[in-house]
């Protein structure tokens, strides 16, 4: 009896419990951040509210990127503007397709967000070859063109395997983004061997592709006809998150041992983390992750669509976490790129004071002396 009754309990509490919102979730976000805020004004982490100030200066240093993603956002606008549904398509082929521009009212089909996607991955490449300084010192290494480089070329092949194609307002059109991209990753890797002089590691470089082909190969789509052609797509995708991990890794590395700190590469990064964010939106709206998805505005049951596009182990759930990996790892490298860029304005600021004390300087051009001892930055650099 008692049992009966704690279970009527919870089956009304559970009825009458109202869903976090939205605007529950944000306003628990916003009460976190003033909570941390509080926390750290002690003194010691005074300086992470500068980050304010040096806004204007990052929208500066990123201007030719900045203007490259309008133009980007342009071009697509007007591309989607102008496209119509197919005349020649069957009544219920014409229905899902209106159903999915009422959808996406703006992109007109998700596949646009893929074309969006070569585009911006188009700018980030051009843009780190535009952001290498006079000393030589490049915003990614070597490795970082070496799994992109092998990732396009994978997606290369897969624009024409039926499946894998794009639709849309751009069907027909991401082959050439494609190999523009996979143009500037090979004459990147090229330029960066002959002035870094980087050392290659096949035997490591080897071990990662032959690891990530039999992860591809036990976790792929059955979206192709062909088994090979599914496992390659997922490979594809490994292939990005190694360049990524790689860029973070790099990124942490090098503000840590005070190299990038007078780099102009904010651009770069915000729109690598876009790049990011983009992909990952598209893979989970398309696997009916989201909590409305396009899936779901044609009527399809995402838990079907999962039992029907899957070949061989999980690759929804590893192609959907690669893709929030590489938004994280994306994510990492910019923010630690850009405490360092802050704190090094914040050491050059404080030089003049010490050159005026006569005080010898650090190898960044000021002594460790003339950073209050209460900044974090004096205790990480």
């Amino acid at each position: 009896m008692a049992v009966e009754h704690v279970s009527t309990i919870q089956q009304i509490t559970q009825n009458n419990a109202q869903p976090m919102s939205s605007a529950g979730v944000l306003q628990s976000g916003i009460m976190a951040l003033m909570m941390i805020m509080m926390f750290t004004m002690d003194g010691r982490y005074q300086s992470l509210f500068g980050i304010a100030r040096n806004s204007l200066s990052v929208v500066v240093r990123g201007v030719p990127e900045i203007f490259a993603v309008i133009m980007c956002a342009f071009v697509t606008v007007y591309v989607c503007t102008g496209s119509e549904l197919d005349p020649g398509a069957d009544k219920t082929t014409q229905h899902i397709y209106q159903r999915v521009r009422e959808f996406w009212p703006l992109l007109k089909d998700p596949d646009t967000l893929l074309a969006v996607h070569g585009m911006l991955r188009c700018i980030v490449l051009l843009s780190v070859s535009f952001r290498v300084d006079t000393r030589k010192c490049w915003p990614v290494p070597a490795s970082f063109l070496h799994f992109s480089f092998i990732s396009l070329v994978a997606q290369l092949y897969l624009i024409n395997v039926d499946g894998f194609g794009v639709a849309g307002p751009f069907a027909g059109c991401t082959g050439p983004l494609v190999w523009v991209a996979l143009y500037l990753a090979f004459v990147m890797a090229v330029q960066h061997k002959r002035q870094t002089g980087e050392r290659m590691y096949p035997l490591a470089m080897l071990s990662v592709i032959l690891v990530s082909a039999y992860v591809a190969w036990t976790n792929r789509l059955a979206v192709a006809a062909d088994d090979g052609s599914n496992a390659l797509f997922s490979f594809s995708i490994l292939m990005e998150v190694s360049a990524t991990l790689h860029f973070a890794i790099f990124s942490c590395c090098a503000v840590a041992s005070g190299e990038m700190l007078d780099s102009h590469a904010d651009g770069l990064v915000l729109t690598m983390t876009l790049q990011r964010l983009t992909m990952m939106y598209y893979i989970l709206d398309g696997f009916g992750m989201l909590p409305r998805s396009t899936l779901e505005s044609i009527g399809a049951i995402p838990s079907t669509w999962e039992a029907k596009i899957t070949g061989e182990g999980h690759p929804m759930l590893l192609i959907a976490a690669s893709n929030i990996a590489c938004v994280a790892l994306a994510t990492l490298g910019s923010v630690a790129y850009f405490l360092g860029r802050f704190w090094n304005d914040d050491k050059v600021a404080l030089a003049p004071q010490a050159r005026a004390q006569g005080a010898p300087m650090h190898r960044h051009g000021v002594h460790p002396q003339a950073v209050p001892a209460g900044k974090l930055s004096s205790i990480i650099f």
